[in-house]
């Protein structure tokens, strides 16, 4: 008797779906390579993300308000923000065009986890040679 399994409607899952970020990003540096500006890849994300999901909450160039002991003391800005459908900041892109990502911007991005505790953290370089890519969850 030969047993046959039906197919499963299965949703991805957060986690497959937040890898897609480095997935569409590798793909735009094998399109564009090396040597462009952060704006050119941040754009090139953004469409790729929006072609994948029409539906996705994308925003770029989005500032937040910084606070020290309850006194605003300045803004921060993140490249793309993406919130969803009740306006909850769910993921936050840093892109970087550097040689090779540093303490100092691993540290730039953990702070932007501590402002946005829901949020994971996408910090990408598209470096000299290759993408490198790190999700903040902490």
């Amino acid at each position: 008797m030969e047993i046959i399994n039906e197919p499963k409607n299965i949703e991805p899952t957060v986690e497959e779906e937040k890898s897609m970020i480095q997935h569409f990003c590798e793909h735009i540096y094998e399109n564009l390579g090396s040597g462009r500006r952060e704006h050119i890849y941040q754009m090139a994300l953004v469409h790729e993300m929006k072609e994948a999901d029409s539906t996705l909450n994308i925003y770029t160039e989005v500032t937040q308000q910084i606070y020290y002991k309850k006194h605003p003391i300045g803004f921060v800005r993140y490249d793309i923000v993406i919130k969803n459908d009740m306006g909850v900041t769910t993921d936050i892109v840093e892109c970087k065009t550097v040689g090779k990502l540093t303490p100092m911007l691993k540290a730039q991005a953990r702070a932007y986890k501590r402002d946005n505790a829901s949020a994971t953290v996408h910090l990408v370089n598209f470096g000299l040679n290759k993408v490198e890519y790190e999700k903040i969850l902490y």
